[in-house]
């Protein structure tokens, strides 16, 4: 076999192994949705992409090690930038009142008390959206958590600051913006709408 016969042999295995990752992430989310009913929670999700800050998020995605928690899901929408060197995750975490009660015994839901918090509307439900401590950035917030019960589906979403590859660049996530945050999240859905 050729230099360059071997050299297209795995730039292919690579660009399937990649694929099928992705593709696995989005099976991995789609048997967690199968199985949502039985373990007591509904499904949500944002669709197959979403766009904010002028980035495309995609997902939803599962990782191998999130299907071990029954009544619960952890997925993420990603978006690269930079040209590829880097990117934004976005997550979403879904609890049966099971899972949420285990969430809450073991201190996970709760938010400091001292945080700004304010009650807001997404996808028709109550929520409670927290600011998260401010930073050294500018005293600009380090980003926004908001947690909502959904009619037996309890939800938490966190957008965080990302740090930026280059000293004094722009916050690459666009998500750390509260209209931009909420504007995204009143496209949450029950799955498969």
């Amino acid at each position: 076999m050729s230099l360059v016969t071997l050299a297209a042999c795995m730039l292919l295995l690579a660009c399937t192994d990649s694929g099928r990752a992705d593709d696995q992430d989005y099976q991995n989310f789609l048997t967690l949705a199968r199985r949502a009913p039985d373990e007591g929670y509904t499904m949500y999700w944002l669709g197959r992409q979403f766009e904010a800050g002028g980035l495309t998020f995609t997902g939803p995605s599962v990782s191998d090690y999130g299907l071990e928690d029954p009544g619960s899901v952890n997925m993420s929408y990603d978006a690269p930038v930079l040209g590829g060197r880097g990117g934004v995750s976005f997550q979403i975490f879904l609890f049966s009142p099971a899972a949420w009660h285990v969430e809450e015994a073991a201190g996970r839901a709760r938010l400091p008390s001292n945080l700004a918090t304010k009650t807001v509307t997404v996808a028709g439900h109550s929520a409670t959206l927290t600011e998260l401590p401010r930073t050294v950035f500018n005293g600009a917030a380090a980003g926004f958590e908001l947690q909502a019960d959904l009619g037996g589906t309890f939800l938490r979403v966190q957008a965080t600051r990302a740090g930026s590859p280059t000293p004094g660049a722009a916050q690459l996530n666009p998500l750390i913006d509260e209209q931009t945050f909420l504007a995204v999240l009143q496209n949450l859905r029950p799955y498969p709408q």
